[in-house]
């Protein structure tokens, strides 16, 4: 038999995004790793963005800032991020 690499969620996630019409239980391996990839690049590239634009920010503030403020913006972020 088979073994399923990868869950039932992520299959059913494939469907639910578009990213496929197969029946969740007929979608392969490879299929899910490439999902799973591009999902991965998105949130890798929203890191970066983010990054950026907080580098951004904190040029622009820097006389201001400071470290309270800056772990408050950045608990904010996590929280509500």
């Amino acid at each position: 038999e088979h073994i399923q690499w990868w869950s039932m969620e992520i299959k059913i996630r494939m469907v639910e995004r578009g990213q496929t019409t197969t029946n969740p239980k007929e979608i392969d391996d490879e299929s899910c790793f490439g999902y799973v990839q591009r999902v991965l690049l998105k949130y890798n590239q929203q890191t970066i963005f983010y990054q950026e634009q907080l580098k951004t920010i904190k040029a622009r503030i820097q006389d201001s800032m400071t470290e309270e403020i800056e772990n408050a913006i950045i608990a904010f972020v996590r929280q509500h991020g």
